[in-house]
């Protein structure tokens, strides 16, 4: 999925995080070409 706005990708993650029982443990976001798991994005993805 592609976003172009960080802020209505960090809405539809923190959404799918909410919706998945696992805490979003298997759920990575790629910036830059690196991918990065949920735990190291969850504080960002704050309003």
């Amino acid at each position: 999925m592609m976003e172009l706005d960080p802020k209505y990708a960090g809405v539809i993650v923190r959404r799918y995080a909410s919706f998945v029982e696992n805490d979003g443990a298997d759920i990575s976001v790629e910036r830059g070409g690196v991918a990065y798991g949920y735990a190291d994005i969850a504080e960002e993805a704050v309003d």
